[in-house]
């Protein structure tokens, strides 16, 4: 990791130097993968922050969208791509791992990731729906089931289409526990549609330092435009995975069950924009990979938001525009002939919706994807440091063991 020059700094770069972090921290070497979830993780996390300076970077707004869930939802979509299509997905989505292996890394993934146990509960559901009749290929279909757990559900898009937006939509629901509705919005699924992928992931935790309900209080958030809004700040003083500089706190707050919350807070109110330019995940992961435990007096607001998302326009100009082409009779466009067999399916949406709250016990989150294709430490002496986020910051959840980023947003004002 390198450390930050002054020209870096005046541009609010996430590069910390040693020395503006107190004695004795050391920059870790870079992580290596030794394993396939190790590896698609980072892949993941660096997809992740590739598609928050789409989605969220410059924009005055509260926003919130698991990264997980779009990836594994379209690696799904991968597993039937070949050629050209393929290349640009794996491109795109950072899939650095041989197309055989990578859904064998998913189901590790999603198995550790399930495993929570007492007042953490972490859900990772997937499902197809086909159109009645149609033959998908043994192979995809049996891959599918095995690595991912998505077994297919026949619907008649063809007869009735809300119908069959419907049952998408209400499974949806119950596996995000209400979180997420009418995730597929009216006129996204029509007869010609042939398979609708879905992804949904649940989260239910509770911090392992909760906040006391009777000291939270009122005060200014301090938004990036416009006046101060009054919010509900929850505060408590204790032992953090902590790092500062000049420009920048970051914090590490942990939930029961191996999961956390990292929240990235600038100095300045209007910083929030400039510190965007450089959050990418070797950046982000590397301050947290440096973050050392220190007393710190917590001032966070309470927050409750949600976001939706038409990502089809995105993951194109991402770099994976075939996927989103008609297939055409000259040979060029969408080529997924490894899900039916024909040349004859396409992208036509990526909807995407998530939430999130947060309060004094912990933090309850939920997302869903839907791709849907149509034919044609050491204690630091001293006081304790100040973490005030009264002014736009940046936050993720986090899996401890794996790195992989499962939720990323950004809050500009809690009262939205």
């Amino acid at each position: 990791m390198k450390t930050m020059s002054a020209r870096l700094a005046a541009t609010l770069t996430l590069l910390f130097a040693a020395g503006a972090l107190g004695q004795g921290l050391k920059t870790p070497p870079p992580l290596r993968a030794k394993a396939d979830s190790a590896a698609l993780a980072l892949g993941d996390n660096e997809f992740a922050f590739d598609l928050y300076a789409r989605l969220a970077a410059g924009k005055n707004k509260n926003v919130v969208f698991s990264p997980y869930s779009i990836s594994s939802a379209m690696a799904m979509a991968y597993a039937g791509a070949r050629g050209q299509t393929a290349r640009q997905m794996a491109g795109t989505l950072r899939f650095g791992l041989p197309p055989g292996e990578l859904p064998k890394a998913f189901f590790v993934m999603n198995r550790a990731l399930g495993g929570r146990r007492g007042k953490a509960r972490l859900i990772v559901a997937n499902a197809l729906w086909g159109q009645k009749g149609l033959p998908f290929l043994r192979g995809f279909l049996e891959l599918m089931r095995r690595y991912y757990g998505a077994g297919l559900r026949e619907l008649d898009f063809r007869a009735d289409a809300e119908k069959a937006r419907s049952a998408i939509n209400a499974w949806v629901k119950k596996e995000t526990s209400g979180k997420i509705t009418n995730l597929i919005p009216v006129g996204a699924v029509d007869k010609s549609t042939r398979l609708v992928i879905t992804d949904a992931v649940y989260f239910k935790a509770s911090w392992t330092s909760p906040f006391e309900k009777s000291r939270t209080t009122l005060a200014p958030f301090y938004a990036a435009t416009g006046a101060p809004v009054r919010a509900p700040f929850m505060t408590q003083t204790g032992q953090f995975a902590y790092a500062e500089s000049h420009v920048l706190q970051i914090i590490k707050f942990p939930y029961a069950g191996g999961l956390s919350m990292v929240v990235i807070l600038p100095r300045a109110p209007d910083s929030l924009a400039a510190m965007e330019k450089n959050l990418t995940a070797e950046n982000v992961l590397g301050l947290i990979g440096i973050l050392t435990r220190r007393r710190v007096e917590v001032f966070l607001p309470k927050f409750r938001t949600s976001s939706a998302f038409g990502l089809a326009p995105i993951l194109s100009s991402m770099g994976m525009p075939e996927a989103f082409a008609p297939p055409a009779r000259d040979g060029t466009g969408a080529d997924f002939s490894g899900m039916d067999g024909q040349r004859d399916l396409w992208i036509s949406s990526v909807a995407h919706k998530a939430f999130i709250a947060v309060d004094e016990r912990g933090t309850e989150a939920a997302a869903a994807t839907a791709v849907t294709m149509r034919a044609t430490a050491v204690f630091s002496p001293g006081p304790p440091a100040v973490f005030r986020a009264d002014r736009p910051f940046v936050f993720l959840i986090q899996d401890d063991a794996s790195g992989a980023v499962l939720f990323l947003g950004k809050i500009t004002n809690p009262e939205l």
